[in-house]
């Protein structure tokens, strides 16, 4: 409902109010919590927070192409219904067998190998855009 009427901007606003009063309450039943289910120390490890954030961004980042894409290739592109999705079931595949061929990463790399990632998703998304135009 809520990309739907987007447009109209109080909406989108409440939509946002209400999950940052839900998060808001989250947080507060957290530290009230004798038992909470996330243990405060991790945010004040900066390695761990920075993973932490990138990885909300990168998650975000994927919803938003696994939603946006496929009205792109339809409504930009010009695509039929089938075309799109057999255009889109080659980058939904790839991601989908990405961390099986990947395999673990070892810690001493983790920071290095995420920030890597991130810097070529941003440049291919980047370069699509710009293709798209």
């Amino acid at each position: 409902m809520a990309v739907e009427s987007a447009g109209v901007w109080w909406q989108a606003c409440g939509w946002v109010a209400g999950a940052l009063g839900l998060g808001a309450l989250f947080v507060r039943a957290e530290r009230r919590s004798r038992a909470p289910l996330i243990d405060r120390a991790l945010f004040r490890n900066a390695p761990c927070a920075a993973l932490t954030s990138a990885g909300a961004v990168a998650n975000a980042a994927t919803v938003v192409l696994l939603f946006v894409v496929p009205f792109v290739l339809q409504e930009v592109q010009g695509l039929s219904v089938p075309g799109a999705g057999t255009a889109f079931l080659v980058p939904a595949a790839a991601m989908a067998a990405a961390g099986r061929v990947a395999g673990p990463v070892p810690t001493s790399v983790t920071e290095p190998v995420t920030a890597t990632c991130l810097g070529l998703a941003a440049a291919a998304l980047a370069a699509t855009s710009a293709m798209s135009q």
